[in-house]
Parts: C-alpha cells; structure tokens; sequence
C-alpha cells in the first residue's frame, strides 16, 4: 500500500508543482513616504495603490496570479527610502517598484533599483528629466513639471487675465526648483511679466522676510505663483492673506493636499492649482474610482496622489501582463511599449525614447472648504 501511495504522488508531483506555482502572487515594491512631512502625499497614493491591487484581485489577478504589494515607508528621509528600495529588491526580489510622489526622494531611491536593471515606476515626481538622469528603468505616471507649468501660466494668462505675477518658491526641493524655473519661462513666453522673484528655506511657517520683500516690489502684482510642496501651503496662502495679498494664488500639484482644509474661510478664496484629475469630473471611470476608494476607507480620496498611485499599480500590472511573466527586463520593455493605457488620471502612452506621459492638467480651485473642477488644459 505504501508504495502505491509513493508512486501516485510521483505521478502527482508535476501537476501539484504547477498548481503551487500558478498560486503564487505576483509582488512588487510598493515604497512611499507613509510618515513624514511626504506622508501628505503618499498616504492617499498607497491608499490608491492597494485600491487598484483590490480591484486587480478580484477580476482574476494578473496571468492567473494574485498580485501583492511589498510596502515600505521611506519616512521622508532620502536614506530611509534609499534602504526601503534596496531591501525591495535585493532581498524581496521583486521584479519592479512603484511608488513615490517627490522628485527629490526619486532621485535618492530610485537608482537602487534602476541601475540593478529592474524598472521604478514614480507614481506622482513630475521632474521631467527623471527618465534621462537615471536612465531606461526609470518611468513616470504623472505628467512633467513643465506640462504644468505652462497649463498654469497660460491659465493666469487667458482665464485671469492676469499679466503681472510674482513669484514665491521653496529653494529645497528638485520638484519646486524645477517647478519655479518652467512657470516663469512659460510665463514670459506668452506675454507676462514676473515682477518679483523671492524664493524660501524649507521649513518656513512665517515668511516674514519673504513677504517684506513683495511689498517692496516696483510694480503691483494681479497674482501669486507659489512653487510648493504639500507642508507648505496652510502657512503660505494663510501669512499671504494675513498680510494683505487679495489676488488669486496659483500653484502646481504640491497645493493639491487636503491641508487647505485648515484655511479659513477669509483665507480661501481664489486659490487655484494644477493636479492629475478633478474628483467631481463625471467622467464614469473618475467616478467609480471615487465610489470604490469612499467604500474601501470610508471617505473620498483626499488628492490626485491616489488616483496616480491607483493608476501606477494598474501601468505594471498591464506590463507585467504583456510581458508574460514577472521578469524584470520583459516588464520594462512591455512599460515601454504602453500606447494607450486608460488611467484615472487620463490616457498614458510612452512616446518611442521618452518615458514621461503627455497628458491633460487639471486645474482646481479651493474655495469655502471645498475643492472643484475649473478647467482642463491640454498639453
């Protein structure tokens, strides 16, 4: 009997192995800022990104998979995440890694994984030279800060009128630095002037220095363009409004963080900003995702940081899908070759040598506690 039994599972043990391997998940790195003055950012992307792998599961997974998420948190500190993207890879052995919405923590982490050939995708840096400075593994969801940049300057332009702008930027960050930079060539390109330039530390809650200076500017100013980051912007447009500044304030994707919802009401007012999707566009596939996210945490996504860590979950699970299998050089030439991918965000393709999507920016205002749709501009 006993060696009946050994030689049915000798039969056996092909299929029970390929039915072990066909269970196994697909995992990839999943590293953010969960803590720290990025957790403003990150926290709605992972929320968006654990969203997607939900969704992802419950229609079958990917090639009969179930996919897993591998999460770190980089805890704001470019060591931290530098270490999170290593072990990642080097001991988890994923086959890719999404993840992170500043440039600057990119730009620390991401090499740890590009340069050992497998693929990052950053679901919301916008630095648009990222791809070329770390090289062919290094892919974006978001759009560059050069496409908002100038969807905002042509909004001061042709939906404010206005033709003279100062301009407020924190020197700490790649993001802003690049951000600060492109506005105000953007600006001058379509007929503006930049009538005062004051750039900030990081960590900055008074501005008292910076805001002595725009009053000594030679000529008034029809409106503000703060190049930002999320920690910044309760204390800005509150010490602007404090100060006596009436006009509209403009920033890029650094405002949209659910911190305005600190502002008063007297502070709130005509604060406009570029982001990756406007939640109360009805366009169905915005509004399942909302509905989704409102019945998995129990309340709406609190930025377009969500909607592209959502989108980035679902750009490698497309790769990983065309690609056959998880392998790290079959997932980064099928990223590659993406042409059209429906996202939340918009439609994402990757033009032949370039790995930044061009897609719409979104411009929204926040204004008596609530945000909403203006416009859309389109690159």
């Amino acid at each position: 009997m006993l060696l009946r039994i050994l030689c049915l599972l000798a039969l056996l043990a092909p299929h029970l192995g390929a039915e072990a391997r066909a269970v196994q998940p697909v995992r990839l790195g999943a590293v953010f800022n969960l803590t720290g003055p990025m957790a403003a950012i990150d926290v709605p992307g992972l929320e968006g990104a654990l969203l997607a792998v939900e969704r992802i599961n419950v229609a079958g997974g990917v090639l009969g998979r179930p996919l897993e998420l591998v999460v770190r948190d980089g805890k704001s500190d470019t060591q931290t995440v530098a270490a999170a993207v290593r072990d990642v890879v080097e001991t988890q052995k994923v086959p890719a890694v999404l993840g992170l919405g500043d440039s600057t923590y990119v730009l620390a982490a991401a090499p740890e994984a590009t340069r050992r050939g497998v693929p990052f995708l950053t679901s919301g840096a916008t630095l648009p030279d990222l791809p070329d400075t770390l090289g062919p593994n290094l892919f974006m969801a978001a759009f560059g800060d050069d496409a908002q940049a100038e969807a905002v300057a042509r909004f001061a332009r042709e939906r404010l009128q206005a033709e003279s702008v100062v301009v407020l930027a924190n020197r700490a960050f790649d993001f802003t630095r690049a951000l600060d930079r492109a506005f105000r060539e953007s600006l001058a390109k379509l007929g503006g002037r930049i009538v005062g330039h004051v750039q900030y530390n990081a960590g900055e809650t008074a501005f008292a220095a910076e805001l002595a200076a725009l009053t000594r500017l030679s000529a008034p100013a029809e409106a503000l363009f703060a190049s930002a980051v999320p920690e910044d912007a309760v204390a800005l447009v509150r010490s602007l409004r404090l100060a006596g500044f009436k006009g509209p304030i403009l920033s890029g994707d650094g405002f949209d963080t659910p911190l305005l919802d600190q502002l008063g009401p007297d502070q709130a007012r005509e604060v406009y900003y570029a982001t990756h999707v406007a939640y109360d566009d009805p366009d169905p596939l915005v509004q399942r995702f909302v509905n989704d996210h409102l019945a998995r945490y129990g309340r709406a996504p609190q930025s377009g940081f969500a909607a592209l860590g959502y989108d980035a979950v679902g750009l490698l699970a497309d790769a990983v899908r065309r690609a056959g299998g998880a392998d790290s050089a079959r997932i980064r030439d099928a990223l590659a070759a993406t042409t059209n991918f429906v996202g939340v965000t918009g439609a994402i393709a990757y033009p032949e040598g370039r790995r930044v999507p061009q897609k719409p920016v979104d411009i929204l205002a926040f204004e008596d506690g609530r945000f909403r749709f203006v416009t859309e501009m389109k690159p």
